[in-house]
């Protein structure tokens, strides 16, 4: 089911307010104006009545006839708008003003009678159709200005609903921001309506207090990498210093050169953990402002060492970059990203399998991809793979490394304001593309970037 809006709840509640004032006041209007009308319409025929008796009856008593004294008051003092009918006091018509006697329909006139003090009677009657005809213009000029009033009213409405809620928009903008680039800034801004202010300090606090816990954590890594480095270099010399002995005997030469293999890949693991570090805000340029980098020389500069540290890979690598792709931030942590995609894609396909290297860039965005022809990654794992240490049931089973690649690519990328996402390759296997914000042409300094 879909969900509205707290704008469009708050528009549907006004709307519905403002259409029930609107109904009852017009309904109130209609129904108080009819009365009223009526009212006024009774009295004047009223009064046209005794009018009518009052001239009849004085003229009586000087014509002595009633159908000539009727005709006689009639002309001196006609009456506009109604008609008088005369009737003796047998009830016959003696005279009217009608062309054609009772010629109106049923309900459309209105009649009242005086009894003349000589006998008969004189019945003044009026058409409702002015009456009518009132009421039916009021109905329409009600209508017409309730739509205009509900018209105004819901561009109102809605411009007032959008203006309230903009300091909630502007925190949820905001805290999106926070979650893309990692950085950690107020959320709270003066000026906001108090309960957003209150939902804004707590969310203040929250990310304060995750960011001291996320220090420490940092700082323990890095203080642990930095107390591990000191003894695994001596262990590794001493190691070397061991081996280089020409008389040592096979069997301990073997048992050597195996702690030596796990001393290289724990010290291995110790450097990219301070690397990792130094991505998290360490590294110099973060929280400044970024040099420009051509990532697409980053690409080509970069392909010679790793064709040579996997030769039987030469012919598999295909790269396509333009010669300037700009973006704003640290050399030395861009090429780690983009060295390890590219190592990734190696060490995941196999020999004669494909792996295309292709930078593109835009106005707005550069975007380094990386395609191969392995495997692919199962969907169950298409964001764990991006977790630090996490290593698949394929890649545990038949390839070395420590699980970091991917995740120090995806935080380098972060920093820089930038995000690597994970697809299918139409070569078969995967698709890795690290987007990063584009330099401006002519910008000597990127953006400040930080995590």
């Amino acid at each position: 089911m879909s969900q509205r809006s707290l704008a469009a709840r708050l528009l549907s509640l006004q709307l519905l307010l403002v259409s029930t004032a609107i109904v009852l006041i017009a309904v109130s209007t209609f129904w108080l104006t009819d009365r009223l009308l009526i009212h006024e319409e009774g009295r004047a025929l009223e009064e046209a009545a005794a009018r009518a008796a009052a001239g009849i009856a004085g003229e009586w008593n000087e014509e002595k006839d009633l159908a000539r004294a009727a005709r006689s008051a009639v002309e001196e003092s006609p009456l506009l708008g109604y008609a008088i009918d005369v009737y003796d006091q047998n009830r016959h018509l003696v005279f009217t003003t009608s062309r054609q006697s009772g010629s109106a329909k049923a309900g459309g006139t209105r009649q009242n009678e005086v009894r003349l003090p000589q006998g008969g009677w004189v019945v003044a009657r009026v058409s409702t159709e002015s009456r009518r005809g009132a009421v039916a213009a009021l109905l329409v000029v009600l209508t017409i200005v309730s739509l205009i009033v509900f018209a105004l009213t819901f561009a109102a409405s809605r411009i007032l609903a959008r203006r309230e809620l903009a300091p909630l928009a502007r925190l949820a903008g905001e805290a999106d921001q926070l979650a893309r680039d990692m950085r950690i800034r107020p959320l709270h801004r003066d000026g906001d309506p108090v309960e957003v202010g209150a939902v804004a300090t707590a969310f203040d606090r929250l990310l304060a207090r995750l960011d001291e816990f996320l220090e420490s954590e940092r700082n323990f890594t890095r203080d642990a990498a930095h107390e591990l480095r000191t003894p695994l270099t001596v262990i590794s010399g001493e190691l070397e210093y061991a081996l280089a002995d020409a008389a040592l005997p096979g069997v301990h030469r073997a048992h050597l050169e195996s702690a030596r293999s796990q001393a290289r890949a724990l010290s291995d693991l110790v450097d990219a953990l301070l690397f990792l570090r130094s991505a998290e805000g360490g590294a110099p340029g973060v929280g400044r402002a970024g040099d420009p980098v051509n990532l697409g020389d980053v690409a080509r500069d970069l392909i010679p060492a790793i064709q040579t540290e996997n030769p039987s890979r030469v012919a598999d690598l295909e790269v396509r970059v333009p010669d300037e792709a700009l973006v704003a931030g640290d050399a030395e942590l861009l090429a780690a990203a983009v060295r390890n995609l590219i190592e990734n894609a190696i060490k995941f396909t196999d020999d004669r399998k494909p792996v295309r290297v292709l930078v593109t860039a835009d106005s707005d965005w550069v975007r380094l991809t990386v395609e191969d022809g392995g495997p692919g990654v199962p969907a169950a794992e298409a964001e764990r793979v991006f977790d630090p240490f996490y290593r698949g049931a394929e890649a545990r089973a038949t390839r070395s490394g420590l699980g970091l690649g991917l995740s120090l690519a995806r935080r380098i990328a972060r920093a820089h304001g930038g995000d690597l996402r994970l697809d299918r390759s139409e070569l078969g296997g995967a698709l890795l593309e690290l987007r990063l914000p584009a330099l401006a042409r002519g910008s000597g300094r990127g953006r400040a970037f930080s995590v």
